[in-house]
């Protein structure tokens, strides 16, 4: 059922099922054999038989969707013009889409106006300002996957997001050290079930000090931007890319830009030719 470029996420199918008042396990509507009955001639409901119905939801897209991550000033934003740059030079008939997480949409400037406020006011975030923003990550996300990610898929784009759900585990796994257990997995399951996952992401590693050098003119610096904080999502990262080898591709960011906007290509390329 996959085709070139085609993959299966989510169509919503009911399924029914009978519970007999025989007592067995519930089996799919026309077979109750375990109740005496052959497969071909279930018998019509009585009293005492119980419908259970659920949703078995598949979709089929034709879509590739790839993820950039890293810490702040591993040059995400450039290796990701570099790839548009690229795309549109060498395979032009084929429509890449470039985004990026948080998003320019309302959940991504209400999240956006909170980490400047919460910036400004300094000291150390309380737990209910943390977990704030961490469901405002999680919003952005989803208006995220329903306003771009999954209309690109289905039309067959290329979708290249720069930061992802990668990032929201990684970072606010840091801001909720201490309040909830194992933070990067408990935040990951909360996403699980309606995410939709990358087939590649592309991890630019950088030593977190040679990340703050590079990013120490900017304006506007957001609050996440400290060694100390900086060295942990680096490390959440690295966790990731470990448990999930087959989808991350760590890629050298301290190289020449130019190296690492070619390695980051390639591994593209190779992936979609063993679509």
């Amino acid at each position: 059922m996959i085709g070139p470029y085609g993959r299966i996420l989510t169509i919503c199918l009911p399924v029914t099922m009978r519970q007999p008042k025989c007592g067995t396990d519930a089996r799919y509507e026309g077979y109750w054999a375990d109740c005496g009955y052959p497969s071909d001639d279930a018998p019509e409901l009585v009293s005492g038989d119980n419908l259970i119905t659920f949703q078995l939801k598949i979709m089929l897209v034709k879509g590739l969707l790839v993820t950039l991550e890293g810490i702040d000033g591993s040059g995400k934003g450039t290796v990701a013009k570099y790839i548009a740059a690229k795309f549109k030079e060498t395979m032009p008939e084929r429509r890449l889409v470039l985004t990026a997480e948080p998003t320019t949409g309302q959940a991504g400037r209400i999240l956006r106006a909170e980490l400047a406020k919460s910036c400004e006011e300094g000291g150390e975030p309380s737990v209910a300002r943390r977990m704030q923003e961490l469901f405002l990550f999680m919003a952005d996300h989803a208006s995220h996957l329903a306003e771009t990610v999954l209309p690109a898929l289905e039309s067959g784009a290329i979708v290249l997001s720069d930061r992802y759900a990668d990032s929201t585990a990684a970072y606010q796994g840091v801001t909720l050290k201490g309040i909830v257990p194992d933070p990067v997995s408990w935040i990951q399951s909360i996403s699980h079930p309606w995410n939709v996952h990358p087939e590649m992401t592309l991890l630019l590693l950088l030593d977190p000090q040679v990340a703050l050098q590079r990013i120490e003119a900017r304006t506007g610096r957001e609050k996440f931007e400290r060694l100390e904080f900086l060295r942990m999502v680096d490390g959440n990262f690295r966790r990731m890319a470990a448990i999930e080898p087959d989808r991350f591709v760590q890629i050298d960011a301290e190289q020449d830009a130019e190296v690492v906007g070619k390695a980051a290509m390639n591994a593209i390329l190779k992936l979609m030719s063993n679509r």
